[in-house]
């Protein structure tokens, strides 16, 4: 939404700029005036079509987000199935070593160069 948070706006900004150099410039405010409400009309729509039309709530049952929680979620994640223990495994393993090999690299280099300073 706003002119410096993805790539492509930066981008729109720098090539506005340069091929059509006597249009005025972006300004912050400029972008919010335009984008905000053009976000929050997409952000309703949204809402609306994934509510409504998408994944609709059965009219005849009350929907309570705890009650729901609690009954379906949970007992679903409480159930053990044969997908999760080699699951944990791997996001575990994958974690301790996306944690632990950075390190280990910046201690490796910092040693040879220790070493070639000596």
């Amino acid at each position: 939404m706003t002119l410096i948070g993805t790539p492509p706006n930066g981008v729109l900004v720098t090539q506005m700029g340069q091929i059509f150099p006597d249009a005025p410039e972006f300004a912050f405010m400029t972008w919010m005036t335009f984008a905000l409400p053009m976000s929050l009309v997409f952000l309703f729509t949204s809402w609306v079509l994934l509510t409504r039309f998408v994944f609709p709530l059965p009219a005849t049952t009350p929907f309570s987000g705890k009650a729901f929680i609690a009954d379906e979620i949970i007992q679903k994640l409480a159930t053990e199935s044969p997908g999760k223990p080699p699951s944990i495994l791997a996001y575990s393993s994958d974690t301790a070593l996306n944690q632990s090999v950075p390190a280990l690299a910046v201690a490796h280099f910092r040693a040879q160069h220790d070493q070639r300073i000596n």
